[in-house]
């Protein structure tokens, strides 16, 4: 098996930690374990709690792609809602009255 082989979003199981890929690249790849949802009154940036740990290509024997249907069924490859939504953000009031930031911010700044 190669880095290449994964894709985002494929459950998987890493060291008896049963999680999803979320981020690929040349020399390692992502996996989330953890993801619940923050109560609405946090002021939290994405709305989530997420934690996740490299796999790097020397710990890929212990990678294993193929989940018995009891792993399948962990919490953690239900997710309620979309990471990438920013439904959170948007609904809480600290950050309705900011105006929403240029994407070219960085990399054209005095534009």
């Amino acid at each position: 098996m190669l880095l290449s082989d994964f894709q985002l979003l494929q459950p998987i199981v890493c060291d008896g930690v049963i999680g999803y890929i979320n981020f690929i690249c040349e020399d390692y790849v992502t996996m989330t374990f953890m993801d619940t949802p923050l109560p609405a009154s946090m002021n939290s940036r994405w709305g989530r709690h997420q934690v996740a740990m490299c796999i790097y290509p020397q710990d890929l024997p212990k990678v294993r792609v193929h989940l018995t249907e009891e792993e399948l069924n962990h919490p953690v490859l239900h997710r309620a809602s979309d990471p990438l939504s920013n439904h959170h953000r948007k609904n809480n009031p600290k950050f309705i009255r900011r105006p929403a930031p240029d994407r070219n911010s960085r990399s054209h700044p005095y534009q």
